[in-house]
């Protein structure tokens, strides 16, 4: 009876494997200046309508001051044109 371990079949050597390299890959996205604007005015409007309903006090007293602004500066303008040549 033979004692001796079995050895496995000889096998060809495989070529050593080229190191791995990890690469990194950019993807571009082009945005156009009207998707920024509308973006931008469409945070504007989110956070103003948040403070609005946080603060309408505020609001109030701003939209109250402007109208008070544009109803006396309109008086003025009207006499300054009337008598520029």
């Amino acid at each position: 009876m033979p004692t001796q371990t079995p050895t496995e079949p000889n096998r060809p050597m495989e070529p050593a494997a080229p190191p791995k390299i990890h690469r990194v890959e950019v993807e571009w996205h082009a945005v156009t200046y009207k998707t920024v604007i509308i973006y931008g005015l469409l945070l504007a409007a989110i956070i103003l309508a948040g403070m609005f309903i946080a603060f309408p006090s505020l609001y109030s007293a701003v939209t109250r001051k402007l109208s008070t602004a544009i109803a006396s500066n309109d008086g003025e303008n009207s006499s300054v044109t009337q008598t520029q040549a």
